[in-house]
């Protein structure tokens, strides 16, 4: 079982607070515009058909569930 956290298209992403669920798209940018980050912009798709790019560097990986949770 990989502990890994993963990037690929529909994996699930939760808001913070769970509130909302949407999936990631595949997409990626190349990296964050706050200077002291070392994660990256990844596509997430919500419910209400909205995309964003949330930071990787503000994003939890949560291995049991094999999702992410927005910090």
């Amino acid at each position: 079982m990989s502990h890994e956290p993963s990037y690929n298209r529909g994996v699930t992403v939760y808001s913070r607070g769970r509130k909302f669920r949407g999936q990631l798209t595949g997409g990626r940018r190349d990296h964050c515009g706050v200077e002291s980050c070392c994660g990256f912009p990844v596509g997430v798709r919500w419910k209400d058909v909205k995309l964003t790019f949330p930071c990787t560097g503000g994003m939890k990986w949560l291995p049991k569930e094999k999702a992410w949770e927005i910090a």
